[in-house]
């Protein structure tokens, strides 16, 4: 995951690339799809009753199942925000060509941020429960 773009990019800079806003709105998207698609797996695996603790909390390697779901509930909710941001018609079709290019980068960043929780997530998965 390479973002190039901050928060400061979008709001002060003048000479952003729009191909690189589209370049790496594109990996974050397919970062997101492959995240939620292995967490989402490690959810449906938790249905197996070993993976209780004594406290009734269900845990994969070091990582509460509640939040994948929490984390998965977030992901869906975030891109439905995000699609219905960039499909609101009329005021869509207002914007100029640069605004639509700072909030794709804006979406961009909203989605990495998904990504690197995602990432924390399977790293404690990855991790020995014990």
């Amino acid at each position: 995951m390479t973002n190039h773009l901050s928060g400061d990019d979008l709001s002060s800079s003048d000479d952003f690339n729009p191909e690189q806003v589209v370049t790496e709105w594109t990996e974050a998207v397919a970062n997101l799809y492959t995240n939620y698609r292995e967490l989402s797996a490690y959810i449906h695996q938790a249905t197996d009753p070993d993976q209780l603790t004594e406290a009734g909390a269900m845990y994969l390697g070091q990582c509460p199942v509640n939040q994948l779901v929490d984390l998965v509930s977030a992901m869906q909710a975030t891109l439905e925000e995000l699609f219905l941001d960039v499909s609101q018609g009329d005021k869509a079709q207002k914007q100029t060509t640069k605004e639509q290019y700072r909030k794709l980068a804006h979406h961009t960043l909203r989605i990495n941020q998904l990504n690197n929780q995602a990432q924390s997530r399977l790293h404690l998965l990855s991790l020995s429960s014990s």
